[in-house]
């Protein structure tokens, strides 16, 4: 039972609510080849969403706490434990929202940062060469650059740069920087 169970795949952790494109699910398990994402397909612990050119996909966690809308040519890993669930971009822009006192504490990473979202919203755009930009867009973030060990909580309105190279910088956003699909959730 245990054997099966670890090569079927592990525990759902969320679902595709809304799909555009060409989007991909890559299981941990070498051994099953990725599948399209079609909407209410679950996610699994470990699991990878790729996004493709003009793709994008909303996943929504089933204790419907955590949201995430992942955007065009984009990588997205999925952790879960009893405490915590993790997100680990690796490259690409998503947007997440956490809704008030969650089950779970949100943390994302990428090749340089590592953000802390107990609620609110924030849009993040990562590029493989480890530059970061993390907009703050309601309530506030901790955002934390793995290399410089420097961090700061940000506040609604704020956006931080982080880079590979150890830059970090936080300073005010202008509502042109966002695509189209994050400008709807600002209001």
């Amino acid at each position: 039972l245990f054997l099966s169970s670890t090569l079927l795949g592990g525990e759902k952790i969320a679902y595709i609510q809304s799909i555009k494109g060409d989007v991909r699910i890559y299981s941990k398990n070498k051994l099953k080849p990725p599948v399209v994402a079609i909407i209410g397909r679950y996610i699994q612990e470990n699991d990878i969403v790729r996004t493709y050119g003009n793709s994008e996909c909303v996943i929504l966690f089933k204790d419907k706490t955590t949201y995430l809308h992942v955007g065009s040519t984009s990588e997205v890993q999925f952790i879960e434990s009893s405490l915590t669930r993790t997100m680990n971009v690796n490259y690409g822009n998503a947007f997440f929202y956490q809704v008030e006192n969650p089950k779970k504490h949100l943390y994302v990473f990428t090749l340089a940062s590592q953000i802390n979202l107990k609620k609110g919203k924030i849009w993040l755009s990562s590029n493989l060469s480890g530059d970061d930009e993390v907009y703050i867009i309601e309530n506030s973030a901790q955002v934390y650059n793995e290399i410089s060990s420097i961090g700061e909580r940000a506040d609604n309105g704020k956006v931080a740069f982080s880079t590979l190279d150890g830059f970090f910088e936080v300073v005010k956003f202008r509502k042109d920087d966002f695509p189209d699909y994050v400008k709807k959730y600002i209001n």
